[in-house]
């Protein structure tokens, strides 16, 4: 009999052992999205912290933060963010980015001049001057990552108008205008 036992009881644990196997291959999945969905709520919550902080920024300095490394925060910027707020986190890191974007003058009409025929004849080709062109700075805040899961998910949330992918760094592009500057003429 006790050959009997002894295949009684290492048929328990072989049924114990594949519940157990069972049960976890049931959990897994379910923590590793807790998991997923805890990263994600961590990467939204530094880029609305960092979109916060640049528009009080723009409001103190009338201008926008200057650039900053990836996973570092760019200066001025970190006093307005919380004193244990990171730029880096498990499986991503920030850039804050300034971009500029020119834009084009109208083109003036200028008339043609009335001249008396004894005096020398002005063209307007001659007097004709290139419009100005301004340049404005807007914000870009990037989370570089090498987990699709997130880049996807940052791109969903915000949308493919004011957001994009590329390789592996997601950007959102934050509408806060600098000042604008004089950028020459549009022939340079």
């Amino acid at each position: 009999m006790a050959g009997g036992r002894r295949g009684t009881a290492t048929g328990n644990v072989l049924v114990v052992l594949s519940m157990l196997a069972l049960g976890a291959a049931l959990v897994y999945p379910i923590l590793a999205q807790r998991q997923a969905d805890e990263r994600m709520a961590d990467v939204i919550g530094r880029v609305e912290a960092v979109r916060q902080a640049a528009a009080r920024y723009h409001d103190n300095q009338q201008d926008l933060p200057p650039n900053g490394g990836v996973g570092v925060a760019p200066q001025g910027l970190s006093t307005l963010l919380t004193p244990d707020f990171s730029f880096a986190g498990e499986g991503f890191a920030l850039e804050w980015r300034l971009w500029d974007r020119a834009e084009e003058a109208e083109e003036v009409s200028i008339p043609d001049p009335v001249v008396p025929v004894e005096e020398e004849l002005i063209t307007a080709a001659d007097t004709a001057v290139a419009p100005p062109r301004t340049v404005r700075s807007f914000g870009s805040l990037s989370v570089h990552s090498g987990e699709p899961f997130l880049l996807s998910g940052l791109l969903s949330r915000y949308g493919e108008t004011s957001s994009f992918v590329r390789d592996t760094t997601w950007t959102l592009l934050i509408p806060l205008f600098s000042r604008p500057r004089a950028g020459g003429n549009s022939n340079e």
